[in-house]
């Protein structure tokens, strides 16, 4: 930790490195050789003290990174991966810090509207006021902002493109950092320059910021130009968003702000991008001076998550999956049918525990994975919101359902035991209640401001605004429930058993079953089509059923599996 407060401390630097307090991380992590020129990495981190003030600090989280070649011959011809970056999610206890205070808090983001964007946009960009070099985009001086005026437009630099390593990219998810925009290739690099707005008082002491971003596209082929590159970093091609936040002041040397953005087109392959997303940050004073000193805020940081689309990708319209399902087995392995889309597994990486489901995004373009342990996978538009992968559970994991905006999940145990994350609310769980048999599934109603929860045997336990509207609690079953899903309405829904016998309540309207039909495998799980009138049942072989308006679309039922199938999803 260089200091406290306020950021390095002056030149010389009374207090050695060597000297400083310190945060101590023990980590674990499972890497795969993703391209010649990186290597992904996922698993868990510890805090286990420190020194000085931290010397009782503990905690836990997720980590994940990748290591490159940041460099235009690739990783190929250097022989090794010369680069990294890295990100840490989790939580922390301070027994120096009373219960319940903390230092301020941010304006919750803002929920971007539903989009059916082909890719998840996201960066992560550090700005400043320093004067920008000669070649750069940005205009100068920059002017910062002082937390309070209204008068003008405030701008702060970024970093331009030549001779810089990578630390912005526009990325997927938590695990995977790199470029997935048209034509460009791991690892490519961004820099944005400038970030420019203006501020209008609300009255609350609350401020709302409105403006522009122009994001340069420095590579798409792996690195940066050398300085004097053939292309200077005005002419190289571009993205533009526009972008609105409330800021709030948390501190004399700190304000934080989250709202949303939108993908406005951009120049040369990035001409007809769309997208949109959240945005959130801070202000700064990055100085041995406060922010009062010096009279405004000379530094920041920002992070965007989001989907785009291209006119060559889908674009909004009906989600993705609404003709088609993704199976997933044990390993993360991942089989995609129809019109729905393969957008990564964990097929190819060690895992802890064993998947035991998934959940897909509304749009249809991004799903999530569940391990036993909580570990959480996100792929395409489904972004990381937490996990247990660190936490140590009294029971497995068994099950998760998403939230209707996608913007967080529930994670069920066998028990009973729900654990929320994202804008997912905590409604109720039988983690304290003795159960007949165990839980094996979970569906979320349409509001997402409950769910049910069922048993083996059948027996359904609702939360929230879930109703109660049957059970087989109480029915002698051929085969155990072995999972359910909610229809459109959130009126009724079904169960299904290993055999494939369905169990219709409320306005679920049964369509069919293979309860009468000798299996090669049992079923082990189903999914509703979007209009509510059919659904998909799935066997650990990957065969699949489909019954009402649900149509087949192939299945893995004639393929020789690593691993069985344990889930289905759109």
């Amino acid at each position: 930790m260089c200091q406290l407060r306020g950021g390095p401390t002056a030149d010389p630097d009374p207090v050695p490195d060597t000297n400083k307090d310190r945060i101590t991380f023990d980590w674990t992590a499972t890497a795969q050789r993703t391209s010649p020129e990186e290597v992904r990495w996922q698993g868990s981190f510890t805090i286990t003290g420190g020194t000085g003030v931290y010397q009782d600090l503990t905690g836990r989280g997720d980590i994940a990174g990748y290591f490159f070649c940041f460099a235009n011959e690739g990783c190929s011809g250097l022989g090794q991966f010369r680069d990294a970056q890295l990100t840490m999610l989790g939580t922390y206890a301070d027994p120096t810090v009373p219960a319940g205070v903390t230092a301020g808090t941010a304006p919750a983001p803002v929920q971007p509207p539903a989009t059916t964007g082909a890719e998840t946009f996201s960066l992560m960009q550090m700005v400043h006021t320093a004067a920008a070099p000669s070649g750069s985009s940005v205009p100068v001086p920059a002017v910062p902002w002082n937390g309070s005026s209204t008068s003008g437009r405030f701008r702060y630099s970024g970093i331009p493109c030549s001779g810089n390593a990578p630390v912005n990219n526009i990325a997927t998810n938590l695990t995977t950092f790199n470029s997935r925009l048209p034509g460009a290739r791991s690892p490519a690099s961004t820099r944005m320059h400038p970030l420019e707005f203006g501020a209008t008082e609300l009255g609350d002491g609350s401020h709302r910021l409105n403006g522009t971003i122009v994001l340069t596209v420095c590579a798409r082929t792996g690195g940066p130009t050398p300085a004097g590159g053939p292309v200077a970093d005005p002419d190289k091609e571009k993205i533009f968003l526009d972008w609105s936040a409330v800021a709030v002041r948390t501190s004399p040397e700190q304000v934080r702000w989250a709202g949303t953005f939108t993908i406005t087109g951009g120049t040369g392959t990035y001409q007809g991008l769309s997208g949109r997303g959240e945005i959130g940050g801070y202000f700064f004073c990055f100085a041995p001076a406060s922010c009062e000193t010096a009279g405004q805020f000379q530094d920041g940081q920002l992070a965007m998550q989001g989907v785009y689309s291209t006119p060559a990708l889908p674009g909004p319209g009906a989600p993705a999956g609404s003709g088609g399902y993704r199976l997933v087995a044990s390993d993360g392995g991942i089989f995609a049918f129809g019109d729905s889309r393969f957008l990564g597994s964990t097929g190819g990486t060690a895992l802890n525990r064993p998947v035991v489901g998934m959940a897909a995004t509304p749009s249809g373009n991004g799903y999530w994975l569940v391990a036993s342990d909580g570990g959480i996978f996100a792929f395409g538009d489904a972004v990381f919101r937490g996990s247990t992968g660190a936490t140590r559970l009294n029971q497995p994991i068994v099950g998760m359902a998403a939230t209707p905006s996608g913007n967080g999940y529930w994670l069920v145990a066998s028990d009973g035991g729900i654990f929320a994350f994202g804008d997912a609310v905590f409604r109720g769980s039988t983690g304290a209640t003795r159960l007949n048999q165990p839980i094996v599934g979970m569906a979320a109603t349409p509001s997402g401001n409950g769910y049910w929860l069922v048993a083996s045997d059948g027996g359904i336990f609702a939360f929230g605004d879930a109703v109660f509207r049957g059970s087989t609690g109480a029915t002698r079953l051929n085969r155990p429930i072995v999972g359910m899903a909610a229809t459109p309405s959130g009126n009724g829904y079904w169960l299904v058993a290993s055999d494939g016998g369905i169990f219709a309540f409320g306005d679920a309207v049964f369509r069919g079953s293979t309860g009468a039909t000798r299996l090669n495998q049992p079923i082990v799980a189903m999914t509703r089509t979007p209009s509510g009138n059919g659904y998909w049942l799935a066997a650990t072989d990957g065969g699949v059923f489909a019954f009402g308006d649900a149509v087949f679309r192939g299945s893995t039922g004639a393929i020789r599996l690593n691993r069985p199938v344990v889930g289905l999803a759109p």
